[in-house]
């Protein structure tokens, strides 16, 4: 009796796939889990049995990195850091950037004081000072603000001393004397 085997060798299956995942992450391949780039091979089997190889080539996109320089005046504030921050400091912000990653966005906050001065004047009648106000008396509690260099406020703090002109006129024999006070 003869009996004719007719023999069909099935070729192993290769494919070539990409993957990219975040740094940070991880991949199961080749048998673990991946974190780093490279080529992985995994054999699996095909539905007649056969070896079926895939080869992954694992790219790891980083994360983003950038840092910022915020500057507020004192008794404002910035959201940043996940909430709204009135103290200097460095705050980190995560977003998702366009493949799916993380992107960290360190925010350095300063904070600038609000500046104040007080301008001492001294006046014979009236004065009219920055603010439009003309004043007959002397006076210390009148402010003015306005912003600094810095775009923060600036209070301006009035001390201003009214000496009213005293005049007098005395006779000295064929003389008359005339003398002021506060006054020219």
């Amino acid at each position: 009796s003869l009996v004719t085997t007719t023999l069909t060798i099935s070729p192993v299956i290769t494919n070539s796939v990409s993957a990219s995942i975040c740094s940070g992450d991880s991949l199961l391949l080749g048998g673990a889990y991946q974190s780093a780039a490279g080529d992985y091979v995994d054999s699996l089997s095909t539905a007649s049995g056969c070896d079926s190889l895939v080869t992954t080539t694992l790219t790891i996109s980083p994360v983003i990195t950038n840092s910022v320089s915020a500057s507020i005046c004192s008794g404002d504030s910035l959201f940043v850091g996940g909430a709204y921050q009135s103290a200097a400091g460095d705050y980190v912000d995560s977003f998702s950037s366009a493949s799916g990653c993380d992107s960290l966005v360190t925010t350095s906050l300063t904070v600038t004081t609000a500046s104040s001065s007080t301008d001492i004047q001294q006046a014979a009648c009236d004065f009219t000072w920055i603010d439009g106000v003309t004043y007959t008396a002397s006076n210390s509690t009148a402010t003015f603000t306005t912003s600094n260099a810095l775009g923060c406020d600036s209070v301006v703090t009035l001390d201003l001393t009214i000496d009213s002109i005293v005049a007098s006129i005395a006779q000295n024999g064929n003389d008359i004397e005339a003398t002021a006070t506060n006054g020219a």
